[in-house]
C-alpha cells in the first residue's frame, strides 16, 4: 500500500510551481478580489470553486477578506524577523502583494487567488494544532524504522496546484513531538489509511524525517513519516 509523500509542506515550497514572469496584462475586479475570491470559496461545490469574476460579495465576505489580510501580514512579518536575514521566497512575496494590494493581479495570478482562501483554512487547522500540543526541545534527530503507538490529532485538507492532499497529524506515545504522514490526493488508499489512522492502539513503524512549519506563533516541530507500515506487517508506503 503506497502513500506519496508531499514534499509542499510550507507555502514556499510553491516556489518552483511558479511561472515564469509574463506580460500579462492587470485585470480589473469589480470589487475586493480578496472577498471575491472568499466569495467563490463559499459558495463552491466540493473543490470545484464558481468563477471569481462572477462572485457577489457580501459583508461577512468582506470580514473574512481582512482576517485573511491580518493572517498574512502577521505570518510573513513573523517569518522575516526570525529568518535571520533570508528574504520572503517568490511566491511568498507574490501572494503577500496580493493580498496586501499592492501586486496588480494578471491571469497567471489567478490559481494563486483562487488558493489563498484554501490556504487561509489550511492554516486555522495547522495553527488549531500548534496551540494544542506542548512546547518542548526538539533535537532534529532523525529515525530509521522506528516503532511506536500513534494516535490521530487532526486530518486537514491541502490544497496545492499540482500536489493536493491530505496532512494526517498524530501523536506517537514516547514523544510530545507531534508526527504527520502526508498523501496526495490521487492516491487511491487515501480515505482508507484515513480510516486505519483512526484506529486505538494503532501501532507503526516508519522514518522519521524532522520537519519544521512556519506559523504566526513559531516555527513548529515535527516529524513527517515514510515508509509507514502497520505493526501487523502491511505496508503504507
Amino acid at each position: 500500500m503506497n502513500v506519496s509523500i508531499d514534499a509542499y509542506n510550507d507555502l514556499d515550497a510553491l516556489d518552483q510551481l511558479l511561472k515564469p514572469a509574463s506580460a500579462s496584462e492587470p485585470l480589473s475586479f469589480a470589487d475586493d478580489p480578496i472577498a471575491m475570491a472568499v466569495s467563490a470559496y463559499r459558495c463552491r461545490a466540493g473543490q470545484v470553486m464558481m468563477d471569481i469574476q462572477a462572485a457577489t460579495v457580501t459583508d461577512e465576505d468582506r470580514v473574512r477578506a481582512q482576517e485573511i489580510r491580518n493572517h498574512y501580514h502577521r505570518r510573513f512579518t513573523f517569518q522575516l524577523l526570525t529568518n535571520s536575514g533570508r528574504l520572503l521566497s517568490e511566491f511568498q512575496r507574490k501572494l503577500m502583494g496580493i493580498v496586501a494590494g499592492t501586486h496588480a493581479i494578471t491571469q497567471d495570478d489567478m490559481g494563486i487567488l483562487y488558493r489563498i482562501p484554501f490556504f487561509y483554512e489550511e492554516d486555522l487547522a495547522v495553527d488549531q494544532v500548534i496551540e494544542s500540543s506542548p512546547k518542548h526541545p526538539f533535537d532534529s534527530q532523525p529515525f530509521i524504522g522506528r516503532t511506536d503507538r500513534f494516535e490521530l490529532v487532526s486530518t486537514i485538507s491541502v490544497e496545492r496546484k499540482f500536489r493536493s492532499g491530505t496532512h494526517f497529524w498524530l501523536r506517537a506515545s514516547s514523544t510530545a513531538t507531534l508526527c504527520k504522514i502526508a498523501v496526495t490526493k490521487d492516491n487511491p488508499l487515501r480515505e482508507l489509511l484515513g480510516s486505519v489512522l483512526s484506529l486505538p492502539d494503532l501501532e507503526l513503524t516508519a522514518n522519521w524525517h524532522p520537519k519544521f512549519v512556519a506559523s504566526n506563533h513559531q516555527q513548529f516541530n515535527h516529524y513527517q513519516l515514510s515508509a509507514v507500515k502497520l505493526s501487523t506487517g502491511a505496508h503504507f508506503g
